[in-house]
């Protein structure tokens, strides 16, 4: 058997076991790109800063850093009430589904 045969045979197997192939059982969810950490390391960056250097910073960089934490809580919440019910996992009292543990 030549090269060229044995590279056909191989492609005609491959081809083959791709049409075998399931389909994927779910999507991927990925979130949208955000820059809400990078405010969050500027406002947490300004207090260190403004600690040594003036309190006005200090507060100014905390104010920052707040309001991108709320904002970025906020906006995941939205997130995870639009994913597809099987995606979100049940929260429970801390307690696992099957777990023997008892407290």
């Amino acid at each position: 058997m030549s090269a060229d045969q044995h590279t056909s045979a191989a492609v005609n197997a491959v081809a083959t076991h791709q049409n075998d192939v399931p389909p994927a059982g779910e999507d991927i969810h990925l979130p949208p790109g955000t820059p809400i950490p990078l405010l969050i390391a500027v406002g947490i960056t300004m207090a260190l800063v403004g600690s040594t250097t003036s309190w006005l910073w200090t507060y100014i960089g905390g104010a920052v850093f707040l309001v991108a934490l709320v904002i970025w809580i906020r906006d995941t919440i939205a997130e995870v009430r639009h994913l597809p019910e099987e995606h979100v996992v049940p929260t429970g009292h801390g307690s696992v589904q099957g777990s023997t543990a008892h407290h």
